[in-house]
């Protein structure tokens, strides 16, 4: 973007090609904080998530302040906030999540105060920043659904409620209106997936039950995973009548207007958070099956639920003796999730994350990378590292399997067939990350064995190997 390209990817040839994978808005504010502050967008990110951190404690307090009226319970419940792991994590990856929370959480307490008191004005920046929203994780979508469904289950009439849903939805209609045509116009698509079945697999949703018990009990003594499948049985029935629920007083609604719903501090983080879980399965299950049940993804459902537990023991802040439990239940809520908030900051703190750690800055594979000839083509499974550490662009090495439907790919003996000549002809080198490692995998050793037969090696390392002549 900042050199005039757009929203593309550098290929293997050192030419932009459109971006299909990801919506656009997170990368668009990296490189308009990086064009003001005349940083790279690296340090831009840092920018980025930094301000966005401030502002989504503060937007959380403002949420619990808006959904329950209680000053204390806003201020214990941003405690909660400030304590929870998975929060920590979302705002120092650098990826799109810290800004996600804060368009999710404006997104929120606009539509609550604009049910509420009635303001109309509000419903089409709520619909802008929605729009923003499902340019910056598709995942948004779940939040305009979710927002549509409340408008149409809290307002009086129907007169209202399609009024209110027109100002809604139209920004976002023309937001996403936009970026479609302008995809199709140079080629591309903005979602390169198609819909197809394909189930995840036991340990994926295996790591999924773990990540869920893992955030709302304590791990100490192998609480958690010596009662994995009760706690898998325990998830699933909590979703079943969190549904069930949001359902339930949602359809009431519709046939008899409650000025109740409107005013429950419960319903509006509830339905988004059913909503999300339910946009989450589907894409999972029909649409990208490598996505991962992980706490970066379930952090949207995990903010939802901080809500609901906070607004909920809020009701008892008032009522004389009950006070003191109800404010040592939150605290002990906070300190639950804090236990894994500081392994996290432990961790983070020996050593760097991801492709700022020692295992990357260090690699010997990545440094002899380096000093290849200029000019030859690079085949690799690590493209990030070397475009991001190296500034060297690659091809990704053929896939035998399509990641987000497990199908085979038509094209991987052509694929494979052109690299085989590419680095057989002296014009490229194949470099493997972690290849011993992967060579204890089955899978990965069978796909390694098919793709790399027959090519030379140029050299190995001990965190892995360069094929070439």
């Amino acid at each position: 973007m900042l050199a005039g390209y757009g929203y593309v990817r550098i290929g293997g040839d050192g030419l932009p090609r459109p971006i299909t994978h990801f919506p656009p808005f997170y990368s668009a504010v990296l490189a308009a904080v990086s064009k003001l502050s005349g940083q790279d967008p690296l340090q831009a990110a840092k920018i980025v998530n930094l301000c966005c951190a401030v502002l989504n404690q503060a937007l959380f307090m403002t949420a619990l302040y808006v959904l329950t009226g209680s000053k204390l319970t806003s201020v214990i419940g941003g405690i909660t906030f400030l304590c929870a792991g998975p929060v920590l994590q979302g705002h120092i990856y650098g990826l799109s999540e810290a800004l996600y929370l804060t368009l999710f959480l404006l997104i929120l307490v606009l539509s609550v105060q604009a049910a509420r008191e009635q303001k109309r004005g509000y419903w089409p920046v709520a619909g802008l920043l929605s729009g923003a929203l499902v340019l910056t994780r598709y995942a948004g979508f779940a939040a305009v659904g979710a927002a549509v469904v409340f408008i149409l289950c809290v307002l009086p009439s129907w007169k209202e409620r399609l009024r209110c849903l027109a100002r809604y939805l139209v920004p976002p209609g023309l937001i996403l209106g936009l970026w479609l045509l302008a995809e199709k116009r140079n080629g591309g698509s903005a979602v390169n997936r198609t819909v197809s079945l394909h189930l995840p697999s036991a340990d994926k949703i295996e790591e999924g039950i773990r990540n869920f018990a893992g955030f709302f009990l304590p791990e100490f003594g192998g609480l958690v995973d010596k009662f994995l499948k009760f706690w898998g049985v325990a998830v699933c029935a909590a979703l079943a009548a969190l549904l069930a629920g949001v359902i339930f007083f949602g359809v009431r609604s519709l046939c008899r207007p409650s000025k109740h719903l409107a005013a429950s501090a419960l319903f509006p983080p509830a339905l988004h958070g059913a909503a999300y879980m339910v946009l989450l399965v589907i894409t999972v299950c029909f649409i990208d099956g490598s996505t991962l049940f992980d706490n970066r993804i379930l952090l949207p459902f995990y903010l939802c639920a901080m809500l609901m537990i906070d607004a909920f023991l809020s009701r008892f802040l008032n009522r004389g003796k009950l006070m003191a439990p109800a404010i040592l239940a939150m605290l002990a809520f906070a300190a639950l999730l804090f236990e894994d908030e500081w392994d996290l900051i432990r961790e983070f703190h020996r050593n760097g994350q991801g492709f700022a750690g020692d295992e990357w800055r260090e690699s010997e594979t990545r440094l002899a990378a380096r000093e290849l000839p200029s000019g030859k083509l690079l085949f690799s499974n690590r493209q990030t590292a070397l475009s991001l550490l190296n500034d060297q662009p690659s091809y990704i090495l053929p896939p035998m399997f399509d990641s987000a439907s497990f199908s085979e790919r038509e094209s991987f003996e052509k694929d494979r067939g052109w690299m085989d000549d590419e680095v057989l002809g002296g014009n490229a080198y194949v470099i493997v990350f972690n290849y011993k490692e992967m060579m204890e995998n089955k899978d990965d050793r069978e796909w390694l064995d098919t793709v790399l037969e027959g090519l030379p090696v140029f050299a190995e390392y001990s965190d892995g190997v360069i094929f070439g002549k």
